[in-house]
This record gives structure tokens, C-alpha cells and sequence, in this order.
């Protein structure tokens, strides 16, 4: 057993036997830490703060810990307990400011490091980390004094000599940067950020020849970093080879997604001009200040894709099959310019989740991983095999199979396969395109002139320009125009070998948003059913908070709850109470609509009796016979009718119905009637949210029902023009008002 074994075990036993616990579990932890088993850490250094909370250096060593988990703000939270408890050790504000430092906050983390050092703290590594710190805010004179320190106190201090190159290179000082980063790789040849630091150094240089060499060493040694690939992108633009800058951009987005870190360079954006989808990439997965000037330009690409981002919406709200939407997403986010979210979509979430894959989904697995290539070799590979022993193949199946072949540089077996399904119209178009004899080409020509002539446009062009329709299924919209954007390269080549049709010979074939519209009808139906999934999606977020505070219930506190209700009503002596109590037992019994019996109850409403409505509808939802939105619903209508038939005592009963801390909010969030508008008027709390409320505003209508589809348009209305900040803290009361009244029984 080695020596932490050793000790490892001598901590456990004396753990284990009682003995000096806070020590031992301190001891152990130090062990942990020193390993870089950070958990196992974390839990020994819990255990001596829950035995000792005076033991500053448990909390130090276990913010340290927590660093190395990556759990910075539970980290800050440690230190800063410390520092507020002892302002005097050098030792927890250097800690503090290798956190800062992690976290990329430079400011603070010098201000740390200068603190420790005036209470005497000297370390070699506090003068590396602020000059990373002083660099980070363009202080490059002052970073470049604290490497200096460092390698005045080590000349093998190696890192300080790449930092030092870089900030050599954002002075303009190129051949001391080189001189720098030069001796850090003989000390340190395989190390890839300081060839893609060197790399990038010779591009400023404009030796780009000898800036992708070493960009190129840099991925070889680390294919996942990403600087490497937009300073590739860079050397290619500057040589206008836009293909190569391209495919490194595309790099760069995937490896930037992996790492949840990017940096916008103006060169990634004006290249997506047709990869418009890789903005709504960046928009969903990186924090993007989409008002800079980088995108200026840019905005209203994204409006370019939005019929069919709208009408995709649609089928994901109208298809509840997670499948069929996946994989519908993963192909348009090809079609509509980003390979990389494709292949996300392909590599981690279908691959994984679903087997086995459709013809069609091998091939754009394997066509994004050709493009991006990534794994392609294995990926093709796989894909090849498991539709090669697929039985009961398609001619679907063959084609797909023969263009995954293609991909793979075997086109004998792609044209077989391809013969397999030679009358399905994509594969002899495939044919077509491979034929060298003219006997054949003859015939291949007269079997032409024999297909439907709409067909072959559909093949051969991708459509003329097409009305999207709702009524249609997204394979029926969009398929013939996948075919025709696979068979382009095909079609170019039969072109130049037959005379072919005039009516194929007029057209060019269009980016996908080119190619597709939405009318007005459409854009309607589509608005509608989005609205309408957008006020599911709340109530179904406002069930999910009730059933959290009141199914959760403890059992015994529920039936007790119940039984306080029920023997409240019974014994009430208001004789009209307890009928109306029994009414709705009997409407239950009879399978009758309970909820719609209460809203009438509600309209017959006594403002003295105010808490026992509430009681009936807390009752009947803790029983099960209504739903949580149904529960909203109905008391809101509550406090509607209390609104409009007793207004001047209105006071008297929002104080009885709504606790105090939340009832300025309440008032805001159901302004359902002209009077209750008043009442919000009243409250001088309407502006809090919308001063604009005369054009929201709902009439109040007789009839429950008639309220409750007002308020679902109103819940639908604020949904589009509030924040979601303000619309959570608009819709999130009623928990607090059942709670409120659950106290009160």
C-alpha cells in the first residue's frame, strides 16, 4: 500500500472508532483533495463544519473544492463566510482570487491578490494569475511587469513565457512574441494552445503558409480547440479561399457549443450569409448581445426562414411524437444553413434515444458528419452497414444506401444500388447521371419523356415557388425538395449528357426559404394553434406549482384540512351554505360538471360568506374533483364577482381572501372587468405592469364559461406582451393565496 493509502486508511480507522472526528475527517478530506477526488473531499470537509462551524480552513478547503467542481458560486460563498470572519489571512483572499480568476472576474481577482500581498502573501503563482488577470483588461504593461516577476523568481517557469507571447502579440510585438512562444515549445513540444498562439502570430506576420502549419500541429494535438479553427478561417480569408473558411467556421460553432464558450469574430458572421439557421444556433445556446454591431446586418436573415420555423412550430405543437419532431428539426437545421446544429441533433440526441434510424436519417447523419468531419469514416461506416443488412429494403431503403456509398467514394456499389431501386424516379435520375453508353442513355431519355411532367420538375428543381399548407404533412411539403437539393450534382451532370425537356431546362434551383411561403390564411391557423399551445403550456405550469403545494401535502394534514372544511360547512347555520354544499355533493354523485356548478354558485355570491366560496373550491380541488387550473379559474371568478356586485366593500374582502404581501400583485394580475379595473385603478397598481390596459381590456361577461375562455384569452394576451420575468411574477400568486387560507382554517 503507497503512503495515501496508507494514510487513507489510518483517517478511515479513527473515523470509523470514534476518535477525534473533526481531525480525522479534516485529515481525509486534505487526502482527497490532494488526489483530486473533489467529492469524496467536499463530503469529509461537510462533516467537520457540521462538527466544528469555527474550522475557517474547512470552509477554505472545501471552497476549494468546490472550484475544481466547477461550482463557483458555492466556492464564493465559502470564501466569502471566511473573509468576513478573518480579514487578516493572506492565505483565504489568495484563494479567493484564484477563484476570481477562474471565473474570469480580473478586477476582483487583483484586488485579492493585492490585498494578500500587503498582508505578506508572496507565491509565484499570484504574480502569473494577475498578469493572466492584467491582460484579460487590455493592461498589458502591467501584465507584462508580473510575468517578468514570475521569471525573475524561476526561469523554468514555463507558462509565463506563452502568456508573455501573447501579450507580446496584443502590443504589436511580434518577433518578441515569437522569440517567447519559440522557447516555450522547445521546453514544451506538445503543447497546442502554444502552436495555435504561434500560428496566429505568423498570420499577423502574413506568413500564412507557416501560420497553418502550426494551426495545424495545434489540432492534430487538441482537435477540440476551437481557437485553432477560426484562426485557420482567418488565414483562408485573407487568401479568399471561402470553402476552407467555411468548413473551419462550421468548427468552430461545434467545438464552441461542446466547450459552451464562444467569441464572434466579424469573418464567422459575414460567411453565414445562406447559413442563416447557425444565428438561431447562436441565439439558443450562447448569451449573444444580438444588437452589437457584429449583427447588424444579420437581423433580418432570420425573418427569411421564419414561414418554415413557424410552420415546423405547428407540427411539434400538433405531433406529440418526440421522434418525428427531432428528426424533422435535425433536417431543417441542414436545409436552413447549419450543418453543425444537424449533426448535434443526429449525433447526440437521435443516434442516441431512437433506434434504428430511417434510410433517410443515416444519410444526413453521415452527409453532416462528411461535411464537419467529424468521425465520418465511422460514421458512414455504420450507417452503411445497418442498411445493408436491413431486410426487407425499400426503394427508399437502396437509394439512400447508394448515396451513403457516394459519400464513402464507392460509387460501383452506389450504382448498383441504385439499379435495386431503378423505378423509384430519385434513383434512375442517379442513373442517369453515371451512364456513359449512348445506346442506354437513348433509352434512359425515352423513359424520361414518359414520367409526369410535374414530377420531374419536382426532382430536377426543387419546385417553383410553393404556398406552405397546414392541412399537408411535413414529408408531402418538403421530401420532393430534399430529393432535388441530393440530386443537384446529378442533374448538373444530365444536363451536360441529354437534351432534355424544355420545361426542366428554365429553372435554378432555390435555398429552402427561397423556395417555400406561408399566405396570410396559413400564418392565421398556424398563430392560433401557437397561441393556443402557449396557454396549454400554462396551465400546465400552473398545475404543476399547485400540485407542489397542496398535493404534496402530508396525507394526515390533508384529510385533516378536509374535515375542517367539511364540518365548517355542515355546521354553518346559513341553511343556504349547506344546501349549496350538498348541491354540489349531489352534482358529484351524478357525474355533473362540478366546476361549472360552482361558477354558477359563485355568481349568487353573498360578499359575508366570501371565505366559504373559497372554502368549496380549496375542498373540491383537494379531493381531486377539479384541476388546478380549473382551481385558478374559479377563483379568480371569485374575486371578479366580489368586484362587480359589491364594490364598496371590496377592501374588506380581498383582506379577507388575499395575504397582504401579495395582493398589490394580485390586483394586477386579474384586472378581468371594467369594475375591477376600477378597483386596480383604485389600488393605484395597474401601472406596475401595463399602463396600456384599456386596449387589453376584457368585458366581464354573466356566464362562467364565457369568463373562463375571456381569461384564457388574457392569460394568452400577456403571455405575448409581457417579459417572462413579469409574467411569472404576475401568474405565480395563487400558491401563496391557497397557502394563506390553508393557515386560516
Amino acid at each position: 500500500m503507497d503512503d495515501i493509502g496508507k494514510r487513507l486508511a489510518i483517517y478511515t480507522q479513527n473515523i470509523e472508532n470514534g476518535i477525534d472526528l473533526s481531525k480525522n475527517y479534516f485529515q481525509r478530506g486534505n487526502v482527497f483533495y490532494a488526489i483530486k477526488q473533489y467529492n469524496l473531499a467536499l463530503k469529509d470537509f461537510d462533516k467537520v463544519i457540521s462538527l466544528d462551524k469555527n474550522n475557517l480552513w474547512a470552509y477554505n478547503n472545501r471552497a476549494l473544492a468546490y472550484l475544481f467542481l466547477g461550482e463557483f458560486d458555492l466556492s464564493l460563498r465559502d470564501f466569502n463566510h471566511i473573509i468576513a470572519l478573518n480579514k487578516k489571512s493572506k492565505g483565504f483572499y489568495a484563494n479567493r482570487a484564484l477563484l476570481y480568476n477562474y471565473m474570469e472576474q480580473s478586477k476582483l481577482c487583483i484586488l485579492d491578490y493585492n490585498k494578500a500581498e500587503s498582508l505578506g502573501y508572496k507565491n509565484i503563482d499570484m504574480y502569473y494569475n494577475r498578469g493572466l488577470s492584467y491582460h484579460n483588461l487590455k493592461l498589458y504593461k502591467s501584465a507584462l511587469k508580473e510575468y517578468n516577476q514570475c521569471l525573475n523568481i524561476n526561469r523554468n517557469y514555463f507558462n509565463a513565457y506563452l502568456e508573455r507571447g501573447k501579450t507580446y502579440i496584443r502590443m504589436g510585438s511580434y518577433r518578441l512574441a515569437l522569440k517567447d512562444i519559440d522557447y516555450f515549445i522547445e521546453n514544451q513540444p506538445n503543447n497546442s494552445d502554444a502552436y495555435n498562439t504561434r500560428g496566429l502570430t505568423y498570420y499577423y506576420l502574413k506568413k500564412y503558409e507557416i501560420a497553418l502549419i502550426d494551426l495545424d500541429k495545434a489540432i492534430k494535438l487538441n482537435k477540440e480547440g476551437r481557437h485553432a479553427y477560426m484562426n485557420i478561417a482567418a488565414v483562408y480569408y485573407d487568401l479568399d479561399k471561402i470553402i476552407n473558411v467555411k468548413f473551419n467556421c462550421e468548427l468552430y460553432l461545434y467545438y464552441s457549443f461542446k466547450e459552451k464558450r464562444i467569441k464572434f469574430n466579424p469573418i464567422l458572421i459575414e460567411i453565414w450569409e445562406y447559413d442563416i439557421y447557425n444565428f438561431i444556433f447562436l441565439l439558443e445556446n450562447f448569451t449573444v448581445d444580438f444588437d452589437s454591431f457584429l449583427f447588424v446586418n444579420n437581423k433580418n436573415k432570420i425573418q427569411l426562414i421564419q414561414p418554415i420555423e413557424n410552420y415546423n412550430s405547428f407540427l411539434s405543437v400538433s405531433n406529440s411524437d418526440k421522434r418525428i419532431q427531432e428528426s424533422q428539426r435535425a433536417i431543417l437545421n441542414y436545409y436552413l444553413g447549419s450543418p453543425v446544429a444537424a449533426y448535434i441533433l443526429y449525433d447526440e440526441v437521435l443516434d442516441v434515444k431512437y433506434y434504428p434510424l430511417t434510410a433517410q436519417e443515416l444519410y444526413y447523419y453521415g452527409l453532416t458528419a462528411d461535411i464537419l468531419k467529424l468521425d465520418q469514416e465511422d460514421i458512414l461506416e455504420d450507417a452503411i452497414e445497418k442498411l445493408l443488412f436491413r431486410e426487407d429494403k425499400s426503394v427508399k431503403d437502396w437509394y439512400y444506401l447508394g448515396q451513403l456509398h457516394l459519400l464513402n467514394n464507392d460509387e460501383q456499389t452506389a450504382i448498383t444500388c441504385f439499379q435495386n431501386s431503378h423505378d423509384f424516379v430519385p434513383s434512375f435520375i442517379m442513373l442517369m447521371s453515371f451512364e456513359e453508353n449512348t445506346a442506354i442513355q437513348e433509352q434512359h431519355s425515352e423513359k424520361l419523356q414518359k414520367l409526369d411532367q410535374d414530377v420531374l420538375i419536382k426532382y430536377f428543381t426543387g419546385y417553383p415557388k410553393t404556398a406552405i399548407k397546414t392541412e399537408y404533412s411535413f414529408e408531402t411539403q418538403f421530401e420532393h425538395y430534399f430529393y432535388a437539393t441530393e440530386l443537384f450534382t446529378a442533374v448538373s451532370k444530365i444536363k451536360e449528357k441529354y437534351q432534355l425537356p424544355e420545361y426542366l431546362l428554365g429553372y435554378t434551383h432555390l435555398k429552402m426559404w427561397e423556395a417555400f411561403y406561408l399566405s396570410d390564411v396559413e400564418e392565421a391557423i398556424i398563430d392560433k394553434a401557437l397561441r393556443n399551445h402557449k396557454i396549454q403550456q400554462l396551465i400546465n405550469t400552473i398545475t404543476q406549482d399547485l400540485d407542489v403545494k397542496l398535493v404534496s401535502i402530508d396525507g394526515h394534514d390533508k384529510t385533516n384540512y378536509l374535515e375542517k372544511i367539511k364540518h365548517s360547512l355542515r355546521e354553518d347555520q346559513d341553511l343556504d351554505i349547506r344546501e349549496a354544499f350538498d348541491s354540489l355533493l349531489e352534482t358529484l354523485r351524478n357525474n355533473g360538471n362540478v366546476e361549472n356548478h360552482l361558477g354558477q354558485m359563485i355568481e349568487a355570491f353573498r360578499l359575508e360568506k366570501a371565505q366559504l366560496y373559497l372554502y368549496f373550491i380549496s375542498y373540491f380541488y383537494l379531493q381531486g374533483n377539479l384541476n388546478s387550473y380549473q382551481t385558478f379559474v374559479l377563483f379568480s371568478y371569485l374575486i371578479d364577482i366580489v368586484s362587480t356586485k359589491r364594490s364598496k366593500a371590496i377592501k374588506e374582502s380581498i383582506q379577507l381572501l388575499i395575504p397582504e404581501k401579495i395582493r398589490e400583485q394580485f390586483l394586477t394580475t386579474l384586472g378581468l372587468s371594467k369594475h375591477f379595473y376600477d378597483l386596480i385603478h383604485v389600488y393605484k397598481a395597474y401601472n406596475i405592469f401595463f399602463e396600456d390596459y384599456n386596449e387589453y381590456q376584457l368585458q366581464k361577461e354573466s356566464k362562467y364559461i364565457t369568463f373562463k375562455n375571456n381569461f384564457n384569452a388574457y392569460i394568452s394576451m400577456n403571455k405575448e406582451t409581457l417579459s417572462e420575468e413579469m409574467f411569472t411574477k404576475k401568474f405565480q400568486c395563487f400558491p401563496a393565496i391557497l397557502d394563506h387560507n390553508l393557515e386560516r382554517i
